[in-house]
């Protein structure tokens, strides 16, 4: 069944193009900067009928987690799931937020319901695993995971920041080239751009952290972590 609307007859399927261009609309919107506009089309659909319950508040989830809002983001998701009478956050960006929120106990328990429930993306689902691995200390099987993870997709930007994560105690230079890389790999990762310009900034480079974040900024979306990211930099913290 489609996320924003039900069935598969044809005034469902032109609900489902209408629901679309909500939601691009939306995130247009949250791409200019105007998040609680994206927010205020998503509730006017809504309300007119355009989308359902559930839609709107995943549309809100999106919409925030691209703005960097992740705590207001991982909100929305967790509402979503009893709205329409169903149970269906799509399982990537759930995982995702939790992972970026610290909720490591939530994100394992997410990891157990996803896999039990059949449904798979294998990349995502070691990349989760590996992360909770790293976060509790499990160095060597969280290196196994994204070696796998990379062997099979080699450009996966998660999992290339994660591999910068895991050297950036032991060879910062290493580290960075690896936030380099996934950066390459995907432009847009804002987490690999704010590690990589922190990594700057531990390694002295500060005026250069500083620039890196400021391109940035100037490149990609308004994003909260990003602004938060120049900011400490700037103010030493």
């Amino acid at each position: 069944m489609h996320p924003y609307s039900g069935g598969n007859t044809p005034h469902a399927a032109q609900s489902n193009d209408q629901a679309e261009r909500v939601m691009r609309t939306a995130l247009l919107l949250t791409d200019g900067g105007d998040l609680r506009g994206a927010i205020a089309t998503l509730n006017t659909a809504r309300n007119d009928g355009h989308i359902t319950a559930g839609a709107a508040l995943y549309g809100k989830a999106l919409a925030c987690e691209r703005a960097g809002h992740l705590e207001r983001a991982l909100r929305y998701m967790e509402k979503s799931d009893y709205e329409d009478g169903h149970y269906g956050s799509p399982f990537a960006l759930r995982a995702e937020l939790m992972y970026r929120t610290g909720r490591y106990d939530d994100l394992e328990r997410w990891c157990n319901t996803w896999e039990l429930a059949g449904e798979y993306e294998v990349h995502y689902r070691f990349l989760s695993r590996a992360r909770l691995m790293h976060a509790r200390g499990g160095a060597a099987g969280a290196r196994r995971h994204v070696e796998a993870i990379l062997v099979v997709e080699p450009t996966f930007p998660g999992a290339l920041e994660l591999y910068g994560d895991m050297l950036a105690g032991e060879d910062s230079r290493r580290a960075l080239r690896q936030y380099g890389k996934a950066l390459k790999a995907d432009p847009t990762a804002v987490h690999a751009h704010a590690k990589r310009a922190r990594m700057l900034a531990k390694m002295g480079r500060v005026d250069l952290a500083v620039r890196a974040c400021r391109r940035a900024l100037r490149a990609l979306p308004p994003n909260k972590i990003l602004k938060d990211t120049c900011k400490a930099i700037r103010d030493g913290a």
